[in-house]
């Protein structure tokens, strides 16, 4: 599922957006449950995230909507890196909810909720941005935890640490991955996870592009 390759479907209606015969893990599911969105994330909840033979590594990016530039900027070096990546902000298919008329406020709700399953047990790593606007946030942990939890393998996690944050304000359970605080960080990362990739002979046909712009580089 190179970058989200529904890029390339942003036209189609919601569910028709991931093609039956695109390897996707939960596609069959996300076709055949359209009509009861409850149910749809009920069972990708359930998904134990297995890799598929021949993927590709892929980044699935965690932050709150107010750091949406530090997202789109760590997306742009996964891209260089390499990486195949998933950000919310890019992701066509949370764009058409927004304002969408067609759903009750609960249904674009539990919708959200299934676009973000459905890029979670598709990403093979996660970095997560921890910035003062973290706190409080209910999905920044469960992403991490989703990714991480059901290999606890935390290689494939990294947390990007805001400058004006201490080490300390970290949640402990982020000392078990990669924890920095530069781009340089991130970046080395990234590589050796990839050089790990490679050794594993799981690398498939990737498609690791970025075609938004330079943006702005990180605070260090």
């Amino acid at each position: 599922m190179p970058n989200y390759i529904y890029f390339q479907h942003d036209q189609k209606r919601l569910f028709d957006r991931f093609p039956a015969d695109s390897g996707i893990i939960g596609v069959s599911d996300w076709r055949e449950y359209n009509g009861n969105p409850h149910k749809l994330l009920n069972i990708l909840s359930e998904y134990k995230r297995p890799v598929p033979a021949s993927s590709c590594p892929r980044l699935f990016i965690s932050h709150r909507q107010v750091d949406d530039h530090y997202a789109l900027r760590i997306a742009q070096l996964a891209a260089h890196c390499k990486f195949e990546f998933w950000v919310d902000v890019l992701d066509p298919s949370l764009r058409s909810l927004d304002g969408n008329r067609n759903y009750t406020k609960e249904e674009i709700s539990v919708l959200t909720a299934c676009i973000i399953e459905m890029a979670l047990i598709n990403c093979t790593h996660v970095i997560t941005i921890m910035s003062p606007n973290t706190r409080g946030s209910l999905w920044v942990p469960y992403e991490y935890g989703r990714i991480t939890g059901a290999s606890g393998d935390y290689d494939n996690a990294c947390a990007w640490r805001h400058p004006s944050l201490l080490k300390e304000d970290l949640p402990e359970y982020m000392d078990l991955g990669i924890v920095t605080s530069s781009e340089a960080g991130i970046k080395h990362w990234l590589n050796a996870e990839y050089s790990s990739w490679i050794k594993k002979g799981s690398i498939g046909i990737c498609n690791a592009v970025w075609n938004h712009g330079d943006q702005q580089e990180l605070p260090d």
